[in-house]
């Protein structure tokens, strides 16, 4: 029960043999093989009837995560939420880990469906289920699906401007014939093209964003690769804001007095706006909002930049690709942080 609950299995090897050297007397034989037998084939069994009889016929909320193993083994971990009568308190637990064969929709959907067939816990008592990739649960077919992390923002973006219309009409429908308060409040939303604006707006910079967060979270990230991806989405951004004939340096210059609010903000929010029914008054106070927040984002990236950024920049130059490349950029400016010699340099 200890090394199921607090500790690796691995170190019960050592436990019996250390049992018997101090314990002449001790007849404990427990090695890594048997433990496991005895945590899967009884301890499991046993917690797992105690907890399919606690849930009962409870409402129910799963917490559904997709990870890999060092082995490459697909896990679904599904953590459980319900109301305990016995212990009169809301319970969180474990209800199981999953082995996939692929982490498709349908496999997972599969999964936690024969899953919970296993511990006889009804689909239809199932009232909430959160999940970091609302695509893949689709399947599903689950009302009240919720996203908990922030990094889902721009699938969920980019998911409700496919299906605007269809969304529209729906909540549309719900409003009027089941007299539905959100249902009426969703609708308002999706009637007023500003808010079509402003995700067409959003969504190419959430999936930079995105992009540059995923590879801060690598096992072995390449710091000069990391900088380098992250000063080009700052100068992207800059291109909406700062006219291209400005020379400046954004990095260091005070980027906010050369900011024009009239500038091109993308292809498909252009093509949006021309389209959009709204006054022209609306339409700068959405440019506004939009460059404001370009603004704010690009003051949030700089301050995250180290302070030795420009160290690190230059550290680039010796990365396998440029000292193997035929064409080799030039070193004058690594040669002076080094305070070389001038006429070294030359040479």
């Amino acid at each position: 029960m200890f090394f199921a609950q607090h500790a690796a299995i691995a170190p019960v090897d050592h436990l019996s043999e250390l049992c018997h050297n101090k314990f002449g007397d001790s007849e404990i034989k427990l090695h890594r093989t048997k433990c496991t037998s005895l945590i899967k084939n009884v301890l499991a069994v046993h917690f797992k009837e105690d907890l399919r009889e606690d849930v009962g016929n409870a409402k129910y909320s799963l917490l559904i995560d997709k990870t890999t193993d060092i082995s490459i083994t697909k896990i679904l971990g599904v953590p459980i939420i319900y109301f305990s009568v016995h212990r009169q308190d809301m319970v969180s637990s474990l209800l199981s880990l999953i082995s996939i064969p692929s982490g498709d929709a349908f496999t997972i959907s599969d999964s936690i469906r024969a899953e919970l067939n296993q511990f006889d816990l009804p689909l239809q008592n199932l009232i909430g289920i959160g999940t970091d990739n609302t695509n893949v649960m689709a399947p599903l077919k689950i009302l009240r699906v919720c996203d908990t992390r922030w990094l889902s923002i721009e699938s969920a973006v980019r998911r409700i401007l496919e299906q605007w219309e269809e969304l529209k009409l729906h909540f549309n429908n719900a409003a009027l014939l089941e007299k539905c308060h959100k249902a009426t409040i969703l609708r308002d939303l999706y009637n007023d093209d500003v808010n079509q604006l402003y995700l067409i707006f959003l969504k190419p910079i959430l999936e930079d964003m995105q992009r540059i967060n995923k590879t801060f979270q690598m096992n072995n990230p390449n710091p000069t690769k990391q900088l380098g991806d992250l000063m080009m989405s700052i100068n992207s951004l800059k291109c909406k804001i700062i006219a291209p004939n400005v020379e400046m340096d954004i990095l260091v210059d005070n980027f906010e007095k050369f900011i024009q609010r009239d500038l091109y903000l993308g292809y498909e929010f252009e093509s949006h706006i021309k389209k959009s029914k709204q006054n022209l008054q609306t339409h700068n106070e959405i440019r506004l909002n939009c460059t404001n927040f370009v603004v704010e984002l690009i003051s949030q990236l700089i301050q995250r930049l180290p302070d030795n950024f420009k160290t690190l920049k230059h550290i680039e130059f010796f990365s396998a690709e440029n000292v193997l490349g035929a064409c080799k950029p030039p070193i004058v400016e690594l040669l002076e942080l080094f305070k070389v010699n001038g006429s070294d340099i030359i040479k």
